[in-house]
């Protein structure tokens, strides 16, 4: 029997699409939100650079778990795409999703059943052929 995927990803390439996106969900949805970004550079701004892969891993996952309506949408996730990170988000959400539903902001495309952040021409740009969840595109 399948399941639903606990895992949602809205795509676009247009950070100001997402954005808005994330306004009018909160606003119509009253769901709780965590932006990456802004959360998770306050905490690594404590940690020596050697832990930041575990610490980044566990502090989604706790955060996750501290939150307790479904589903969670996740915003601003660029920084978990810096390479010296060495960490795969889609792996990460995928983890995560398999104790809360998220729903996930994510900066790219999905064409041809590939999966992309960023653009081709971008430092940090990543592909994922079949990445096995629900895409919708923003």
């Amino acid at each position: 029997m399948h399941q639903k995927s606990q895992l949602t990803l809205a795509v676009s390439q247009s950070v100001g699409d997402l954005q808005k996106t994330a306004k009018q969900i909160i606003s119509e949805y009253h769901l709780p939100s965590v932006s990456i970004n802004k959360e998770l550079s306050q905490l690594l701004i404590r940690e020596p650079k050697a832990n930041y892969s575990r610490v980044i891993v566990d502090w989604i996952l706790s955060k996750s778990k501290e939150i307790e309506k479904e589903p969670l949408l996740i915003t601003n996730i660029e920084l978990l795409f810096e390479p010296s990170f060495k960490l795969d988000p889609l792996v990460i959400f995928r983890q995560t999703s398999k104790n809360k539903k998220l729903f996930v902001l994510w900066p790219g495309e999905f064409d041809n059943n590939i999966l992309s952040y960023a653009s081709p021409e971008h430092a940090h740009y990543r592909t994922w052929a079949n990445p096995g969840v629900e895409i919708i595109q923003v």
